[in-house]
């Protein structure tokens, strides 16, 4: 049980799902909708994501206002 509980407290990861790779987020900035292609990313406490994208740019976003996208 002790182990169960531990594994529970992974943020928002599903204990079952174990992909959490992505092909790209889909982010509402300014009023219009931009694309992302993802390299890396990492979440964080609470609402944060940090994009690492293709292009080599890093976003520090709110996931209030994306979502991640698995082709």
């Amino acid at each position: 049980i002790i182990p169960l509980l531990i594994l529970t407290g992974c943020g928002n990861k599903d204990i079952w799902d174990t992909n959490y790779t992505f092909d790209y987020a889909e982010c509402y900035l300014n009023g219009e909708y931009q694309k992302y292609e993802i390299k890396k990313w990492r979440d964080y406490d609470g609402e944060q994501i940090q994009i690492k994208t293709k292009d080599g740019d890093l976003y520090l976003l709110s996931m209030n206002y994306c979502r991640l996208i698995k082709d």
